[in-house]
């Protein structure tokens, strides 16, 4: 507001003494304290000269004007309109009324206010606004007087920064000490020089449980949680007494009940040498024990199988053997490989690949003593650590089992695959004495396992080290051979036996090594299939056979029907489809006289994925022969839903059927089976004349093996077909996809 206001001549009839006019106006004159005069609705009557320097208005710019808005901040006046209407409960409006309304009812009031002067100054001013009365008591009008209290001000400002910088310090250190009391998050728990509680901060009562009330008075033996004996707490107060702190783990009960690690901090307090209070902080460390036991844990534990990892596992193996020399016992260290896990994984998924090797870390666990180790290599490698095996005989019945437990299916959901292991067994002392050299000799004898077939385990020889550096040599020469062109195929001619017709071919191939000469497959393929070589090298074969189907095609020699294997690997990948399409296209090949031979293990890794495949191929022209049939795992139900055209007879049910009644009994039912299911079947490996004429009796029409012709390279392929009659060779396509005639049961 402006100031209160002089008293117009109007008034003067009001003063019963008539000098009081030329009193009041040279009053008005000669007071240093601003002084305006306002009607009783705010409109100003007079402006004394100390308003005029105060303000830097002249009288004649203000008077006849409405306050408060002249010389007054509106922010000051909305806020005392606000606090007016809440203590009168009436609502006072942010104008003039604001500076009167007291005065209205008979209070007089004086309060700071900021004036804005003219020159755009702001003034911190005390004002007293009083009301004028008329003789019959009605309100004619108000004063305002204002003195300027901003040098006033100032001092006191620079009054209380001096007593700040005196006595604010110290006061400022115990506020703070106050807060960070308060605030901590740490517990802040204060005794007395006897042990007794005299304060604790809220942190305190959030970790313990206990309210402050509860907690004063008692000695801190309240949390004592019984897990540290007399002999702890002495050295805790030893070096209190001695060193003025300590620091530690301890461990404490809360309220609940519940036990729990804290990290705790004791200060003596001392004043003069004597100590005066103790002083504790400390917090809870439940989160970082758990987070340092599971670094821990995963530090020694193989993450997916929770099964020792390497590091412990050669630890482990290292106290092993400090016990079996100290008891001149025998331990055997057992690397295993689960077959056919990279291929499962590949074609079911890395998820359904854990899954399964979770499940393998539960059979090996089952299977051992408490007193063995196992753990986990990496990928599908285990290692297993038996202790005090005996002899040859005991150990190798301790291996029987763990062989037994992994060859079982595996059933993850609702797909069952089979992973049988390969495992190579060092033992202690004799295979080695440090744990190094054990697991190199135990890894040699796996890979000759695998070697010779796979599925089943063997003891380290010495001889091994050989076959093992030549194995190491012969994958460093296969990463090269393909590059410098040293696969060659070989074509094993197919015949109908009741018409004595070549049918086709089956594409086989060799390794010409430059040192070794021709490398047969068994000893390059198991290779080629564990480094993934194998893609590529089955890529070239299809593609070369295909090509030599065209070139013999293209010679005069008629449609040759071509077989390809197609590995499990290749099997696996995503864009099968595509590439044998742009195989096809590249070489000319009709679909129709293309055939791939697809092993049983294989087609049931995901059955579903496999009848999809299938059926595309099918839909493309292409025929499929399942391979090396009753050898592998199959589902008869998931057999009769494969899109086949044909069932190959394994060579090992072949080669004894004519002396062995097993053998004979399984042939004669795969043929059964064939035929039921509307299929053609092709029986490998015949060399003898009883073989050939037992299988046409029973009903196998088609046949391949040494009795009909060896492999042959594709110059000599080419000069057979030259040489046979122009009849002996099958040159209807469809007629392939056609079954076998019934099987016969006489001599079954």
């Amino acid at each position: 507001m402006n100031s209160p206001l002089p008293i117009p001549s109007s008034l003067e009839s009001s003063v019963h003494d008539a000098a009081l006019p030329e009193w009041w106006a040279a009053i008005l004159r000669s007071t240093s304290f601003s002084i305006v005069t306002t009607a009783p609705d705010g409109t100003i009557l007079s402006f004394n000269p100390a308003a005029e320097r105060l303000l830097g208005y002249r009288a004649d710019e203000v008077v006849g004007r409405t306050t408060p808005a002249l010389f007054h901040d509106a922010d000051e006046v909305v806020a005392r309109a606000h606090y007016l209407s809440e203590i009168s409960g009436q609502t006072v409006a942010p104008g003039f009324e604001v500076f009167v309304a007291q005065a209205r009812r008979g209070i007089a009031e004086e309060r700071e206010w900021t004036y804005l002067c003219k020159d755009g100054r702001r003034l911190t001013v005390l004002l007293s606004v009083t009301a004028i009365h008329s003789a019959e008591g009605s309100i004619r009008g108000f004063i305002g007087m204002a003195a300027d209290i901003s040098e006033r001000k100032r001092l006191e400002k620079k009054i209380s920064e001096v007593r700040e910088r005196k006595l604010g310090i110290f006061e400022q250190r115990l506020r703070l000490a106050e807060k960070v009391f308060e605030y901590s998050s740490e517990a802040i728990m204060v005794t007395d020089a006897e042990g007794l509680i005299i304060r604790v901060n809220p942190a305190f009562t959030h970790l313990t449980g206990y309210a402050a009330s509860e907690a004063v008075g008692q000695t801190p033996r309240l949390l004592n949680s019984g897990r540290h004996d007399i002999a702890f707490y002495q050295q805790m107060w030893a070096a209190l007494l001695n060193e003025g702190q300590w620091s530690g783990e301890v461990w404490d009960k809360r309220k609940d009940g519940t036990i729990y690690p804290k990290w705790a901090v004791i200060n003596a307090v001392r004043e003069a040498g004597v100590v005066t209070h103790f002083v504790a902080l400390f917090v809870d460390i439940s989160e970082r024990k758990e987070a340092d036991e599971r670094i821990e844990y995963l530090a020694y534990h193989d993450h997916l199988t929770g099964l020792a990892n390497r590091l412990m596992f050669e630890q482990r193996m290292q106290h092993a053997m400090a016990r079996a020399e100290r008891n001149d016992t025998r331990l055997a260290l057992v690397f295993i490989d689960l077959d056919r896990f990279k291929n499962i994984n590949d074609s079911l998924g890395h998820q359904f690949g854990d899954q399964l090797l979770i499940e393998a870390a539960r059979r090996l666990r089952a299977a051992v003593r408490v007193s063995d180790t196992v753990a986990r290599l990496g990928g599908d490698e285990f290692l297993v650590v038996l202790e005090n095996v005996g002899d040859q005989n005991r150990c190798a019945r301790l291996i029987v089992k763990l062989q037994e437990e992994l060859a079982q299916a595996y059933t993850i959901g609702e797909t069952a695959v089979h992973a049988p292991p390969s495992m190579g067994v060092a033992v202690y002392p004799t295979d080695g004495v440090d744990v190094q050299t054990l697991m190199k000799h135990a890894d040699m004898a796996m890979y000759q396992v695998k070697a010779k077939g796979r599925n089943a385990w063997a003891f380290y020889a010495p001889a091994m080290n050989h076959a093992v550096q030549e194995r190491l040599q012969l994958e460093n020469d296969l990463r090269q051979a393909l590059a410098r062109g040293e696969f060659v195929l070989y074509y094993q001619p197919q015949w109908k036996i009741s018409t004595h017709r070549l049918i086709g071919w089956e594409a086989l191939v060799r390794w010409q090594h430059p040192q070794q000469g021709l490398v047969p497959p068994d000893k390059f393929i198991p290779i080629a299939e564990e480094t993934g070589l194998i893609v590529a090298l089955g890529e070239w074969v299809l593609t070369t056979a295909c090509a030599q189907a065209m070139a013999w095609q293209a010679a005069g020699l008629g449609a040759q029907h071509m077989a390809v294997n197609l590995s499990a690997r290749q099997f696996t990948e995503r864009n099968l489809l595509e590439r044998i399409d742009a195989i096809l296209a590249r070489t000319g090949l009709p679909a129709a006289q293309l055939e791939l031979e697809i092993t049983e293990s294989v087609l049931m890794e995901d059955a579903e994925r496999t009848v999809s495949i299938l059926q595309a191929l099918k839909e493309r022209g292409i025929h499929i022969a399942i391979d090396d049939f009753g050898t592998g795992y199959s589902s008869l139900a998931y057999l009769k839903a494969f899109p086949a055209n044909k069932l190959k007879i394994d060579r090992s049910f072949v080669r004894d059927l004519t002396d062995d009644a097993n053998d004979a009994a399984i042939v004669w039912a795969i043929i059964s089976l064939a035929h039921s299911l509307g299929l053609s079947t092709l029986a490998e490996g015949v060399e003898s004349e009883g073989q050939r004429q037992f299988l046409e009796n029973h009903g196998c029409q088609e046949q391949q093996g040494y009795l009909w012709g060896r492999p042959l390279s594709a110059q000599a392929a080419e000069d057979l077909l030259r040489r046979l009659p122009a009849d002996s060779v099958m040159g209807v396509v469809s007629d392939l996809a056609a079954p076998s005639t019934a099987p016969s049961t006489a001599g079954a």
